[in-house]
């Protein structure tokens, strides 16, 4: 046998060996690739006035988001609850085959009741309280407990910008059937303008598909 013909059978098996290395790496990647899965469940979604929110169901969580969102005169709310459930979530591979289900709720049952504010003012002007705002479950009025340094007033005196805040309440995550309102009437204050008037949630379905 040639000094060449040996040389070519030894790149052949070099070639093989990292050929068959490489064969779990190809398959992990393909079916990591392949797999999704399909969730759903109930979030409180906020609205003003009689109407109520779109009783349409979000599809994505940018969907899910904009129904969090309120338009009022000269601001932006956006308001979410953080007792949002899931009450399935399907895996499944290569888009078809079934991998796992899980009904959980997906929720810590230690977690207390956290109010999330994202605040856009349209119009200067605006002075948000945080120690003043309230939250009623079910008739029970309840007020933000908040760290010390942490609730005091504020100007909110750049419109466009988009203040954010978290208020954390002592209380458990209330039931998205619950009777939930909340009074940002006596926090959130502008001369010029009337109260912001009181924000409701109703209860409604969501889902998602995700890879």
């Amino acid at each position: 046998m040639s000094a060449r013909q040996t040389s070519s059978g030894a790149n052949h098996g070099a070639r093989s060996l990292t050929f068959w290395r490489l064969v779990p790496v190809f398959l992990s990647c393909f079916f990591l690739g392949a797999c999704a899965g399909f969730r759903g469940g109930e979030f409180s979604a906020p609205y003003v006035g009689d109407a109520g929110p779109p009783a349409e169901m979000p599809s994505t969580p940018y969907e899910r988001g904009q129904m969090q969102k309120l338009e009022l005169p000269g601001l932006r709310l956006d308001v979410s609850l953080n007792n949002r459930i899931r009450t399935y979530d399907y895996g499944v591979m290569l888009f078809v085959i079934p991998m796992y289900v899980d009904f959980s709720d997906g929720r810590d049952p230690a977690e207390r009741l956290r109010v999330a504010l994202g605040i856009t003012p349209t119009l200067p002007g605006y002075r948000f309280d945080p120690a003043r705002v309230g939250i009623s479950v079910d008739g029970r009025r309840l007020a933000p407990v908040l760290p010390a340094g942490e609730g005091a007033p504020q100007m909110l005196d750049n419109p466009g910008k988009t203040y954010y805040f978290r208020l954390p309440f002592d209380a458990d995550l209330p039931s998205l059937d619950s009777t939930i309102i909340l009074d940002l009437g006596e926090a959130l204050q502008n001369p010029s303008l009337p109260p912001v008037p009181l924000i409701r949630f109703r209860k409604l379905r969501w889902s998602e598909g995700y890879t």
